[in-house]
């Protein structure tokens, strides 16, 4: 089963605070695609960078806590 862009950058957020190469690692995709998802989660506010480390913001919280609710429904 896929994994939509929605899931995606929930397992990016959780995966926070960290490096870019252990944030690949830890959310089990390649190096282009977590440009792509690193880049749009910069644009929309959800992490931040702080020299080399990414930090989720207040916005990125409220999202993973959104994510994790819809995605325990969905199991029920």
């Amino acid at each position: 089963m896929q994994r939509d862009k929605y899931e995606i950058i929930k397992d990016i957020l959780e995966s926070l605070p960290d490096y870019k190469f252990r944030i690949m690692y830890k959310a089990n995709m390649d190096f282009r695609r977590l440009q792509l998802y690193i880049y749009l989660s910069l644009e929309k506010g959800l992490i931040y960078r702080e020299h080399a480390y990414y930090y989720l913001t207040k916005k990125g919280e409220e999202y993973l806590k959104t994510m994790n609710s819809l995605m325990s429904l969905c199991k029920k």
